[in-house]
């Protein structure tokens, strides 16, 4: 048998978890927004295209982790919500 679920400190958590999950979920986004990226002049061919590659798919892997972070943000609120 699990032992008895104190509420209070179960909020508590869940609030902490907010606390610290919120501010990753939106620097996240800030990092994922269209920018401008300034590559010297002398980058052509095969360099610029593999540089090209590496920010197209490092900009897809934060969308993802961005979105798996706003995921786990809408859950805790959820099981916080339940609480009340």
């Amino acid at each position: 048998m699990f032992p008895p679920i104190d509420p209070v400190a179960q909020r508590a958590a869940y609030e902490r978890q907010l606390a610290l999950l919120t501010p990753v979920a939106q620097h996240l986004r800030v990092e994922v927004a269209p920018r401008v990226i300034v590559v010297d002049d002398e980058w052509t061919g095969p360099a610029a295209e593999a540089a090209a590659a590496f920010v197209a798919e490092l900009d897809r892997l934060v969308s993802l982790a961005a979105d798996g972070v706003e995921d786990l943000v809408r859950v805790v609120r959820g099981q916080l919500g339940a609480l009340l």
